[in-house]
This record gives structure tokens, C-alpha cells and sequence, in this order.
């Protein structure tokens, strides 16, 4: 599956974090690719087709940031502090 858009993440987001638990942000982020079944070569994928080394700078992380932090702003996810992701009414 190609990650095209933010939007598309939004509801496996919801649905990782609907098991209550509080979330680190890599380890949510590994848990969508996994998912998602997402190939090597998808996951080495920068924005602009680039190539790159680590999850931290793949599409997919930027994506799912963006995702979460929308997700945020409409009042249905929080980060109680950095890094830490959990859905706002349990």
C-alpha cells in the first residue's frame, strides 16, 4: 500500500490507540507500518521519492505525524507529554 496523504492514516491511527494504552511515537509509528504491511522499500521512502535510512525520515513518519497532530486539533488524540500519544476520551 503507497502512503499518499495524512488523512488515509488517521482512522489505523484511531484504531491502534483504541487499546487504551499510551503510546510512544516510534513504537506507534512501527505498529501502522506493520499494519499497514507496508514493504522495505515503501518504508525507505522520503518525501519527493527519495530515498532514505531511517523511519524517521520516511514519508510515513512525516504522514503520520501530520495525521496525529490533525487528530489532535479535532480533540480525539492527545500527547500528555513529548513523544506520547493516547486517545483523549477512554
Amino acid at each position: 500500500m503507497a502512503i499518499t496523504g495524512k488523512k488515509e492514516l488517521e482512522k489505523p491511527i484511531l484504531d491502534i490507540l483504541a487499546d487504551g494504552r499510551e503510546w510512544k511515537r516510534i513504537d506507534l509509528i512501527e505498529e501502522l507500518a506493520s499494519q499497514l504491511n507496508l514493504t522495505d522499500a515503501e518504508l525507505a521512502e522520503g518525501l519527493g521519492g527519495r530515498q532514505v535510512k531511517t523511519l524517521s525520515e520516511s514519508k510515513l513518519y512525516r504522514y503520520a505525524n501530520r495525521a496525529m497532530e490533525h487528530l489532535k486539533a479535532d480533540g480525539l488524540i492527545e500527547n500528555p507529554e513529548r513523544g506520547i500519544w493516547r486517545l483523549k476520551f477512554q
